[in-house]
């Protein structure tokens, strides 16, 4: 009830808030909040200062104080070691510079290191402890803080002390930033460029951008939207606007609510390359290249990424693994639900497309045709199940070496085939009835709204409800086994094949055909010193052969090869001609006989509209709409494109 109050506030607060407004961007004070604070005066609040007069050497000065505590003793801070969504250890610590303690008389106190992430400081009894320290700033990513001339932000896991034991006290954090700077962030405000963090949880899922930013404000549903962006970009914002409404309302309809009272698209954008995305309860950080936005490629990117964080307020942080229930941010923590918290993410990346309007028909099967071929692609899918995936996704997926392809299953892309597989299954079990979107509505609305946390027995009971006892199979086989998922089968529910395409009349008609595309069943690079290969596929002719990670390619049947030529000298043979490939491999120089084989074709997802029942024509066009030819008024206008 809090919060709703608060949203009445907010909406008077915000109707005067313009799109350039000099006003940091966060929640408005609201008039209750003094009384409030007056009401917990007693309560203890952590009281963190954020500065930035060396923005250009890439630090934050941070001071933080804790209150006292009745005893002397020694109080121990700690540094979080890595951040929710990001399942990699990544040692914050090591960024913080010169560390001091003091009372509140500015007297230093007696500290040491405890191990990598905590310091330990002797404390009087009754004594507030103020820490300070630099925080370097420079790692460009979602998962980090990063600061420089133009703007900053910071991940707060990556930025912030706390103290074990006090998890659950509130952070009031005031920020000072350059002349022309403003804040971003989903905190509430309560002083100017002052903000309230209700506990550690909330403070470590809430970033802040910083810096003289643009942004545009908007509602769905009635909740109020904003999009900060950060940095120079070509791109038609106000389009981009009417894109960001469109994805609020297609998510919002496939769960059947929203799980947050206002949310915040907090972008940085830069020229150098940036990408990715990290999800929060009531915002998200996202990254992209300034250029992205002059081609559709870049333009669907964006999108995609959008989608694919909004979408996770719901599955990751509404409905929450229960083994995330409670965060250990000193350790790794296990989850085997992966699949399903970013696998079936990233199968709605691309069904959301359709639904926003964004793709049409053709879009929409050229993106799951494009995945299908990874599938079968990438040896690893039947040498470890999706939940092995998940479980090891600290030490595989966020540290790939060169056997990922041949010995690990992707969480997200095989998740998202997964996740279309078993809504096909679902469907055809249902006669169209129920769909994964169903056990969407559901987890949401019997779990998350709830605050109620899942696991693999719920999900497992509630996709046997929604699609029969088969639904209940295929996650057992498929997910929690690692047997390959059987496409030809599961695609015939809606009436589809996955073949290599037919040739075209004209092509059908020349009198001279090439020899098929030969393959050496490897991947390469290029590197300034010249042709290396990247990858072996397992079980292939290279593989059989001998080929192996990191040969420089140099020759093939005494010609010598260079980035340029390579595929040219390759088609000069046939499938089964056996060619010499002279590499280099620790400075030494070998000739390795490889027979060819045909190079497998790209397939694509075909419907036979013409021979499909009715029950496969419904089940495929709930998935793949088909383009209305007078009636656009369904379809999102052009004006987002480039």
């Amino acid at each position: 009830m809090l919060f709703r109050t608060f949203f009445c506030w907010l909406m008077i607060g915000f109707a005067t808030l313009s799109l350039m407004s000099a006003a940091p961007l966060s929640l408005p004070v609201a008039p209750f909040a003094a009384g409030v604070a007056a009401q917990n005066q007693a309560a203890p609040v952590i009281q963190a200062k954020i500065a930035m007069p060396l923005a250009t050497q890439h630090y934050f000065d941070l001071e933080i104080t804790f209150p006292p505590q009745n005893e002397a003793g020694t109080r121990r801070l700690q540094m979080p070691v890595w951040t929710p969504g990001s399942y990699k250890v990544r040692d914050y610590a090591k960024n913080v510079e010169a560390f001091a303690a003091r009372d509140p008389k500015g007297e230093p106190l007696p500290w040491r290191k405890g191990d990598k992430s905590t310091w330990l400081v002797d404390v009087p009894a009754k004594t507030p402890l103020t820490v300070s320290y630099q925080l370097f700033a420079y790692t460009f990513s979602v998962r980090t803080s990063y600061i420089d001339s133009f703007y900053g932000f910071i991940n707060p896991a990556s930025a912030f002390l706390y103290e074990p034991g006090r998890e659950k006290v509130s952070y009031q954090i005031a920020v000072t930033t350059p002349e022309n700077w403003t804040v971003a962030t989903a905190m509430p405000r309560i002083a100017e460029q002052v903000f309230l963090a209700d506990n550690l949880d909330v403070l470590v899922d809430t970033p802040m951008v910083f810096g003289p930013l643009r942004r545009h404000e908007f509602e769905v549903a009635g909740i109020p939207h904003y999009w900060v962006i950060a940095g120079d970009v070509n791109m038609n914002e106000a389009g981009m606007t009417e894109a960001l409404k469109k994805i609020g309302e297609v998510v919002g309809d496939l769960f059947g609510g929203y799980p947050f009272d206002r949310y915040y698209y907090l972008s940085q954008f830069r020229l150098d390359g940036a990408r990715g995305g990290l999800e929060h309860a009531n915002s998200t950080m996202v990254q992209a290249s300034s250029d992205y936005f002059r081609t559709d490629k870049g333009w669907d990117y964006f999108l995609g990424l959008l989608i694919h964080e909004y979408y996770h307020a719901w599955n990751v942080k509404a409905f929450r693994d229960k083994a995330l229930e409670t965060f250990d941010y000193q350790n790794e923590q296990y989850t085997d639900m992966l699949w399903l918290h970013e696998g079936w993410t990233s199968y709605y990346d691309n069904l959301l497309m359709g639904r926003a309007g964004f793709w049409d028909e053709k879009q929409l099967l050229k993106a799951f045709s494009k995945e299908l071929n990874r599938y079968y692609q990438t040896p690893g899918n039947t040498r470890q199940s999706l939940t092995e995936a998940s479980f090891d996704a600290w030490i595989h997926l966020y540290q790939r070496d060169e056997s990922f392809k041949n010995a690990r299953s992707h969480y997200y892309a095989t998740g998202a085939l997964a996740a279309f597989a078993l809504d096909l299954v679902i469907r055809h079990r249902s006669k169209n009835e129920a769909s994964l979107d169903t056990v969407n509505r559901r987890l949401y609305q019997d779990y998350g709204a709830k605050g109620l946390p899942i696991d693999w027995d719920i999900v497992h009971a509630l996709v046997s409800e929604v699609g029969t006892k088969a639904a209940g199979t295929f996650l057992d086989r498929h997910v929690r086994r690692a047997e390959a998922i059987p496409f030809d089968k599961i695609l015939g529910y809606a009436g589809m094949t996955f073949t290599v395409p037919e040739e075209t009349d004209k092509a059908a008609e020349k009198a001279y055909k090439p020899p098929p595309e030969v393959s050496l069943g490897i991947d390469t690079e290029t590197r300034t010193e010249g042709l290396f290969i990247r990858h072996v596929y397992r079980e292939r002719n290279g593989w059989s052969a001998g080929l192996d990670f990191g040969d420089e390619l140099l020759a093939l049947n005494g010609r010598r090869v260079t980035p340029d030529n390579f595929q040219k000298l390759l088609q000069w043979s046939h499938p089964g001609d056996v060619v010499e490939v002279l590499v280099s491999r620790s400075n030494k120089i070998l000739t390795i006989p490889v027979k060819l084989v045909a190079k497998e074709k790209a397939k694509v997802l075909v419907f036979d509209e013409e021979n499909a029942t009715a029950s496969q024509k419904s089940i495929y066009r709930a998935l793949f709409p088909e383009d209305p030819e007078l009636d656009k008024t369904k379809q999102q206008e052009k004006s987002w494109q480039p």
